[in-house]
């Protein structure tokens, strides 16, 4: 019986000689049948419209060498690249690199909203629009010496009055010998950059807390902050020893309301005041605390989210206590996200007059499908 492709034509009689096996590589195949297999990986020699590989994002500069909006993208014909800023045509085009730099420009004019545009003869891509903020350098005004006096067992909050900034700088205390504060459960640094102190100890007098502000995008530190602290003694030994059951430094109030983009890191801050030192800790009352993306840090003080995800949506409690009692806040966490790719749609090669069928998909949740909602009594 011979075997050919004869027999899925249902010939009949004698078949003819069968033809000799040939086999070609398969890239050869898809050189020569491009349109009989539908849709194909595009090799690197046809045209194809630009595609982004390098987006810009949004910064803050202090300086012409902070300036810096990447633009770059694939393509056949090589794509040529365009700005808009404010919605004006900015500098001229260029091909072969689109990012922009503030080498030839005047500081004060770079401010505004850009977009990049790559275009070829197939088609044009866009970047998101960004936002480009400029800022004077940070810089400090001689300043006096602040000085606080309290009491061994009461609290205290030391202010750190730094120059401000977009994005705001990260706060240090130190010593005149640039030697850390020594943090702890008792003592700490808020968000806001403070130094709280739960309860004063006699060995708090210093005459050098120094806060120092960071600028990372100035890449310049400065010394925001200098107090004298001067702790007496207390002239009621009894209160001492009786202690004093914990409040909040902050948040005040017992429920607030965080909101925060998918992806982005959030933290939850709770500082107690109290005497001995308040414990903290934190629970999701509508779900188990360590199935999500949650850790605790600072000394417990703080439940930092890296990148938070739409299944940590709920109800989180702070519980500071001691031996004289105990007290709460909630946060109500919602997620928002812009609607973003499940499935990207992918570049194809077909045949002129073939049924195409594409199958990208994207996701959006609005808030209220996945707010929680509380109710108190």
């Amino acid at each position: 019986m011979c075997v050919s492709q004869y027999q899925l034509m249902d010939c009949r009689g004698q078949c003819p000689p069968a033809l000799p096996l040939i086999l070609l590589p398969l890239s050869f195949l898809s050189f020569m049948f491009p349109f009989t297999l539908g849709e194909q990986h595009i090799p690197e020699n046809l045209f194809q419209p630009p595609v982004l590989t390098e987006m810009p994002k949004s910064h803050t500069v202090f300086s012409l060498e902070d300036f810096n909006l990447a633009c770059e993208a694939t393509g056949n014909p090589t794509p040529t690249f365009r700005w808009l800023k404010d919605g004006e045509l900015f500098g001229s085009e260029t091909e072969g690199s689109g990012t922009l730099r503030g080498d030839n420009s005047s500081l004060d004019m770079l401010e505004g909203e850009y977009r990049c545009y790559a275009s070829n003869s197939l088609g044009t891509a866009m970047t998101q629009a960004v936002k480009v903020n400029v800022e004077p350098q940070p810089v400090l005004f001689k300043q006096q010496v602040m000085r606080e006096q309290g009491v061994v067992g009461q609290s205290m909050v030391l202010s750190c009055n730094r120059p401000e900034s977009s994005p705001p700088p990260s706060i240090h205390w130190m010593n005149m010998n640039l030697m850390h504060i020594t943090r702890s459960e008792r003592v700490t640094i808020g968000l806001d950059g403070k130094l709280y102190f739960a309860n004063l100890m006699r060995s708090d007098s210093k005459e050098d807390y120094i806060c120092y502000a960071q600028y990372r995008e100035a890449r310049t530190v400065l010394p925001a902050t200098a107090v004298s602290l001067s702790v007496k003694p207390s002239e009621r030994t009894g209160d001492i020893l009786l202690g004093r059951k914990p409040e909040l430094f902050h948040p005040t109030g017992s429920r607030s309301r965080v909101m925060a983009l998918r992806g982005h890191s959030v933290t939850l801050e709770c500082l107690p005041s109290g005497l001995p030192t308040p414990k903290v800790e934190w629970k999701k009352k509508d779900g188990v605390l360590a199935n999500t993306a949650a850790h605790v840090i600072n000394f417990d003080r703080w439940l930092h989210f890296d990148s938070i995800t739409l299944e940590d949506v709920g109800e989180y409690e702070c519980n500071a206590s001691n031996t004289h009692g105990s007290t709460s806040h909630f946060f109500t966490v919602t997620v928002e996200e812009a609607p973003y790719w499940v499935k990207e749609p992918q570049n194809g090669m077909y045949t002129l007059g073939k049924t195409v069928r594409r199958h990208p998909e994207a996701q959006h949740h609005l808030e209220n499908q996945r707010s929680a909602v509380h109710r108190s009594g």
